[in-house]
């Protein structure tokens, strides 16, 4: 499957040697292409969504010490139901009165239990008068109320396992094991690009024949919604030295190069050529798909090419389908890119050609309509759209009520 830029013209490539490979094989040539690249130490408040690059064992017992589940009073549950306070125990005490026979201390939730305490009974279920307690609690069992040491965690215990990702559950056991940082993942660096002299930044003057750009803050606003930042950004002009230049410095500086747009056969179109002659291995060009058909993924040594299209709807569901999850895996998710569900259709829809759809869509009342504005160059529809669903290419009619893949979007 894998092809090198040789001596052939950009309009040769496309009919020598590259094949259009269908959604499943892309997928599966990223599957099986990306890994974890490196790992970093980071403090455990910077580590929300990070994965585990090892086991962490847990370096204490978790409780460290026996604890009083309750606000209530200690006691042994062999001294009866009728007995004489002599002090109290606060949560962080360490001193308190050595307790006798046919005695109990007033305790409060997460405070040590004395070792001639067995039992810990809830305050709502005495009556205390003065200093004498009776417990009115018939179903109290010896060690009741009394967290065992290691109750949660054992010292040495695998306490969280490599490949976790860190929730903010998971975070806070970290920190009551006393740890402060962890060894995760590295997230990769991006850098991405976009090309187009027809393109001109909001904010600027447009004039007739011009349009507003939008795939880079499409891309990078989607990047940032799954925890990845864009490392550089840069604009290039519709002139071949200056594009392979550019690229260049960006496959240097990044694990991740995106570029949107120029990966077409037309005169202007100078990714081709920068990217052949930078030596780039070319993994898969062209799926079978609408849209975001005229899609390759490249590698320069040990960095990844994304060259996607230009049109703002198949550059972000290429971004969608396919950067999403060659990034997870680099960054050592289990699970990624979009979580996909199944989903009854609202409606019949009908689709023309042979080539497989990626469709805006939104799901209200346990079921999914797609959407209008569908076309490559249209974002309108994502003010409604909260889905994605996916038509193989072998599929042309779908009835309401079949049971289609559809994609969530983030957020």
């Amino acid at each position: 499957m894998n092809v090198i830029f040789t001596n052939y013209e950009k309009r040769e490539l496309v009919t020598n040697g590259i094949v259009m490979i269908t959604v499943e094989e892309a997928k599966v040539i990223i599957e099986n292409e990306f890994s974890p690249i490196n790992k970093e130490l980071t403090p455990l408040h910077q580590a929300l969504d990070r994965v585990l690059a090892g086991d962490v064992l847990a370096p204490i017992s978790l409780p460290p010490f026996r604890q009083s589940a309750m606000d209530g009073y200690a006691f042994r549950k062999a001294d009866g139901n009728e007995l004489l306070v002599t002090g109290e125990i606060r949560a962080g005490e360490l001193t308190f009165p050595v307790i006798k026979k046919g005695e109990a201390l007033r305790i409060f939730t997460g405070a040590l239990v004395p070792d001639e305490c067995d039992t810990v009974v809830m305050q709502e279920k005495t009556d205390r008068k003065e200093n004498l307690l009776v417990i009115s609690d018939e179903k109290l069992k010896e060690g009741s109320n009394v967290r065992p040491v290691g109750e949660q965690l054992t010292k040495g215990d695998v306490a969280v396992a490599k490949g976790t990702m860190l929730t903010p559950g998971v975070i806070g056991l970290l920190a009551s094991l006393g740890l402060t940082e962890v060894e995760v993942y590295k997230l990769p660096t991006i850098g991405l690009a976009v090309t187009g002299d027809e393109l001109v930044r909001p904010g600027e003057s447009l004039i007739k024949g011009q349009i507003f750009e939008s795939n880079s803050v499409t891309i990078e606003t989607a990047l940032n919604q799954k925890g990845y930042s864009v490392n550089q950004l840069s604009f290039l002009p519709d002139q071949f030295e200056a594009t392979k230049i550019e690229l260049k410095k960006l496959v240097d500086k990044n694990d991740v190069l995106i570029v949107t747009g120029g990966i077409s056969v037309g005169d202007y179109d100078f990714v081709w050529g920068g990217l052949k002659e930078l030596g780039c291995e070319i993994l898969y060009y062209k799926i079978k798909q609408k849209p975001g058909k005229p899609m390759l993924l490249g590698k320069i040594g040990q960095k990844y090419v994304f060259a996607l299209p230009g049109n703002p709807y198949a550059a972000l569901s290429c971004t969608y389908q396919y950067v999403f999850a060659a990034l997870d895996q680099l960054s050592g998710r289990t699970k990624p890119g979009l979580l996909q569900i199944k989903l009854a259709m609202a409606h019949d829809y009908n689709k023309k050609g042979d080539r497989a759809e990626f469709l805006k869509a939104s799901i209200s009342g346990g079921n999914v309509s797609i959407l209008g504005a569908q076309a490559s160059s249209m974002l309108s529809s994502f003010v409604e759209a909260n889905a994605q669903v996916y038509v193989p290419d072998n599929v042309n009619v779908l009835r309401e009520g079949d049971v289609v893949d559809v994609y969530l979007l983030p957020g």
